[in-house]
């Protein structure tokens, strides 16, 4: 679970939280996320597979599940964001490589270095691009809002 706290000023008077968490909601079901849910100053979302897989391009692809907290008092919005998916999908597609690698003839030794590369390589390439294209997403919402970073 990947954790962020960004803060934020309101740049226009006449803005509250209850606009920002509506803009969060917009934006999220536009990205598009599935089961888009608000209980009080709490948003959580998924993806589902088909959003993970089918839309590769999308900036929620590599996240399965996220939760957005917009705390008033700190004048902060802190959000978790769950991979789950996307380590699992890497998981058989290096499994499946392995087991192609080996069926053809690598040599073990081989196989053993080159496959936990792979797999890092693949997981850690979707978590940096997943993370920074979610920041990058919530600082447009956050300015659609009417609110600025601090």
């Amino acid at each position: 679970m990947y954790t962020k706290r960004i803060k934020i000023q309101t740049s226009d008077p006449s803005r509250n939280f209850s606009f920002l968490a509506n803009e969060i909601i917009k934006a999220l079901k536009e990205a598009p996320a599935k089961d888009v849910q608000i209980t009080d100053t709490r948003i959580t979302f998924s993806t589902g597979v088909s959003g993970s897989v089918l839309i590769w391009w999308s900036t929620l692809a590599p996240i399965t599940r996220g939760e957005i907290q917009i705390d008033a008092e700190d004048h902060c919005i802190r959000y978790s964001l769950s991979f789950s998916q996307t380590l699992i999908i890497v998981s058989l597609m290096v499994a499946a490589m392995g087991i192609a690698m080996i069926a053809a003839g690598a040599p073990v030794p081989y196989s053993c270095f080159l496959l936990p590369f792979m797999w890092l390589w693949l997981v850690g390439m979707n978590l940096i691009i997943g993370i920074a294209r979610y920041r990058n997403f919530i600082k447009r919402a956050i300015g659609h809002a009417g609110f600025a970073l601090s």
